[in-house]
């Protein structure tokens, strides 16, 4: 029974971390991509963002990714890299 506890506690952590991500992710991609795709929305973006002022809120944002939702990527993943890279 535990095991199926402890299971959907991490369902349930990973779907959290999934949406946060989703709702973080959302806005950069837009800010990045809308104006390839979208001309007038690049003008927006300079007119009233501006550019630097886009590209701060875009580091700041994925860093959030990178820092919260990402971090069971860091703690597991690198460490089970280094391991294989000694083999």
């Amino acid at each position: 029974m535990t095991g199926r506890i402890k299971k959907a506690s991490e369902q349930n952590q990973l779907k959290r971390d999934l949406g946060l991500s989703a709702l973080l992710s959302l806005p950069v991609f837009i800010l990045a991509m809308g104006s390839h795709m979208i001309p007038a929305f690049h003008m927006w973006v300079v007119n009233n963002l501006g550019t630097q002022q886009s590209w701060l809120i875009q580091f700041v944002l994925t860093t959030l990714v990178l820092l919260f939702p990402g971090r069971r990527f860091y703690q597991k993943g690198v460490p089970a890299y280094c391991v294989l890279r000694q083999i």
